[in-house]
């Protein structure tokens, strides 16, 4: 069994939609909207679930959840934030430093925030904003930026700048 976000175009609302592939027999484990419609589902290589997703929707593209090579900041840009949210937790769990560590978990806090915006629960994304902040207060200034925390989750792909 593999875990699969397939990407859809449809009319229906996510809790029809839902309950139309269950009917069908596949193991939606969640429906949320971004950019498009992201099924979030447990298929076996060999089960046809485009065929029935695309009975009630268009299907626009899938992918196998942890085979994908798009950064933490292309998942972002893209609205896949359950994505962001997994990917940033792995780093998470491994992580050493405490201060990385917090800019880490303000980051699964805000994709977590966002995943329950996309699901239309806006008072439990407020919630979790409000944590992030929190958490974000706690650190020291310098390590606020932007820069700064790309820096810490991409060292590679940072270009080093000379002043003299």
């Amino acid at each position: 069994m593999n875990r699969y976000l397939v990407f859809v175009k449809c009319e229906l609302s996510l809790d029809k939609l839902k309950n139309l592939l269950r009917s069908e027999g596949l193991n939606v484990i969640d429906i949320r909207k971004g950019k498009l419609i992201e099924i979030d589902l447990i298929a076996s290589n060999d089960t046809p679930f485009l065929d029935y997703i695309g009975k009630y929707s268009n299907v626009i593209s899938y992918v196998s959840v942890g085979k994908n090579s798009e950064t933490v900041w292309e998942l972002f840009n893209d609205m896949r934030f359950w994505e962001v949210h997994e990917k940033v937790e792995s780093i998470w769990r491994t992580e050493k430093d405490e201060e990385r560590k917090k800019i880490e978990q303000a980051l699964i806090l805000l994709a977590a925030s966002m995943i329950k915006y996309t699901k239309g629960n806006e008072i439990i994304a407020d919630k979790l904003i409000s944590s992030t902040l929190s958490l974000v207060s706690e650190l020291p200034e310098d390590s606020l930026s932007l820069l700064n925390v790309l820096s810490t989750l991409y060292p590679e792909r940072c270009i080093s700048i000379d002043n003299s």
